[in-house]
């Protein structure tokens, strides 16, 4: 079968059937970093894009690769003229690097030929067959940018750009599991089979690991990279996305498990009328695992992306739901606010034990410990647990000063001063993080920066609000328990949880009037300490807990404030 009969057949194809896997691959070109590949680049360069895109060598060798692929004889050939075309036109490989998304919309038309009326008669490309050409012409320059020559060495800086289009483009049929040209594992004609020569499967899916892996190392160092640096600050985490999750549509769905997958045993005809059944995993394999902790931990949490580690933590979208987790979650939650419920139902009612709040004050941290033990470090990130952890430092120094704090302190201005003040230094020190964790650049223009702008403030406040539920639970668990037994007249500061008077000691006995000396004249005696306001005292002790667990970060200026509670580390990168 030649190229042109391929061509015309694919067209008839692709008349009927959508192509989910070239529109998916060209939104994932051009998501994320792909806005800004094209700048930076001399002001003459782009003026060379176009009769590169054209270029009757380039196409020439296209139509090689298709008919080598067709015919299963003369792939190594048609890699030749793919090579030799690079070398004699280096803005060809220019334009493939920067504008690999045009690259992809211009197939049809140069495997249609370069004749004056080939934009207007050019066939549309069959699904499977348009995403064959442009993977392996996206392997090929990756291996051709790695070899040492006089021709590659111009375009060696570029590397990181090929390696983002190859694995989007070899990872791409993964993310479609129910796309037929799994269903053609069976057959020698199949896309996945020829990609790389006759029966080349599982090739495919091993390049596709290796890949990811090659892409995942520039990923983690993108601020090496000047174009990457300065893309715009959610770039990175579309480009997270696609290196995690199989489709773009939130942070919840399932992992992208590049697998080796066996042919289908059953070649019938029935079997193949009904399709192709991959039916993904209930467990996700160790290494996408990894990978989703990463993501978590070293790009998501860092830029106070809260919502969307949620997502990645609950996986809610995902084919097979982690119940349990999700069902822990809830209870965590639960239990959080029928602490603050309780509480607050206590501090109204008079003769109302503040046990209703701190009982499941405790539970929430119960819970909290046997989530982690039982799920992992990727089910306790996004609940930040260095902020209580910082929060209890804050403790030990309210439980170290002097009483007076506590039996001074009366709702009026300066309660209230004080609570703007640890609030509003706590959260503006969490806006200036947030800003220089989300490295990049904003739109130019006030209007147009007011979206990203809110974004990374709405940020902020989830990391801030996560912090006030920390630190009153803390606060709470402190002042009520830990305070009354360690801290000068604690005892004293039960009056205040419990609204009843406590004996301070014992009085001595009455004797009878014996003569003798004349009796010692005591002087007289401080009457005993009573504790403020139980609300002003929480309130004054939450904000101070929250204040100790935002500026506490700089004892580990390596890490942000939403980093794990972990300080080891076994990676050779960092």
């Amino acid at each position: 079968m030649t190229g042109a009969a391929t061509i015309e057949t694919a067209k008839g194809e692709s008349e009927q059937k959508p192509a989910p896997l070239l529109k998916g691959l060209s939104g994932r070109l051009a998501q994320g970093f792909g806005a800004v590949l094209n700048q930076g680049r001399e002001d003459f360069a782009e003026t060379h894009d176009e009769p590169a895109l054209a270029d009757p060598d380039l196409a020439a060798a296209l139509l090689k690769l298709t008919n080598a692929h067709s015919d299963g004889t003369g792939l190594t050939q048609a890699h030749n003229a793919l090579r030799d075309c690079w070398d004699e036109r280096p803005e060809v490989v220019r334009v493939l690097l920067h504008r690999p998304g045009d690259f992809l919309d211009r197939l049809p038309t140069l495997l249609a030929g370069t004749g004056p009326d080939a934009a207007a008669t050019a066939p549309a490309l069959g699904d499977g067959e348009g995403w064959r050409v442009f993977a392996a012409c996206a392997d090929l320059l990756w291996n051709y940018l790695g070899r040492d020559t006089p021709y590659t060495r111009k375009h060696r800086h570029l590397t990181p750009l090929a390696a983002r289009t190859r694995f989007l483009a070899l990872s791409e049929p993964f993310r479609h599991p129910e796309h037929q040209i799994w269903s053609d594992l069976h057959a020698t004609t199949g896309d996945l089979y020829r990609l790389f020569g006759h029966d080349s499967w599982p090739e495919p899916a091993r390049r596709a690991q290796e890949a990811r892996e090659i892409w995942r190392g520039h990923l983690n160092g993108y601020q090496s990279i000047p174009l990457f640096d300065q893309a715009p600050p959610m770039a990175v985490e579309s480009e997270v996305r696609s290196l995690v999750l199989m489709l773009a549509n939130g942070f919840s769905g399932d992992p992208l498990i590049l697998v080796t997958r066996r042919p289908p045993t059953d070649t019938s005809e029935s079997a193949k009328k009904k399709g192709p059944t991959r039916e993904g995993p209930r467990s996700i394999p160790p290494a996408e695992r990894a990978l989703l902790e990463e993501a978590v931990e070293h790009h998501l949490l860092p830029r106070f992306a809260t919502g969307r580690a949620w997502g990645i933590a609950l996986g809610c979208r995902r084919a097979h739901r982690p119940t349990s987790r999700v069902v822990l979650f809830a209870l965590v939650a639960l239990c959080a606010a029928g602490a603050f419920a309780g509480t607050v139902w206590a501090l109204m009612n008079e003769g109302t034990s503040l046990t209703v709040g701190l009982v499941p004050a405790a539970l929430t941290y119960v819970l909290i410990g046997v989530g982690t033990l039982c799920f992992g470090r990727l089910w306790a990130m996004p609940l930040m647990l260095r902020l209580p952890a910082a929060a209890a430092v804050g403790l030990i120094v309210l439980v170290a000063l002097h009483p007076d704090w506590w039996t001074n302190i009366r709702p009026g201005l300066g309660l209230y001063t004080l609570l703007a003040l640890l609030g509003g230094a706590s959260f503006g020190y969490l806006l200036i993080e947030v800003r220089n964790h989300n490295s990049g650049q904003f739109p130019e223009g006030l209007r147009a920066a007011f979206r990203p702008l809110t974004l990374l403030g709405l940020r902020a406040l989830s990391v801030a609000i996560t912090g006030i539920a920390h630190a009153f639970l803390i606060a709470l668990l402190g002042m009520a328990v830990i305070a009354p037994v360690f801290s000068e007249e604690g005892p004293r500061l039960t009056i205040a949880w419990s609204g009843e008077e406590q004996e301070t000691g014992t009085p001595a006995p009455e004797t009878a009037d014996t003569p003798g000396p004349e009796p010692t004249v005591t002087p007289p005696q401080e009457p005993p300490r009573q504790p403020g306001a139980p609300w002003a005292i929480l309130a004054a002790a939450t904000f101070w807990c929250l204040a100790a667990g935002v500026f506490s970060q700089i004892l580990w200026d390596d890490q942000p404030i939403t980093a794990p509670l972990t300080h080891r580390r076994w990676r050779n990168e960092r």
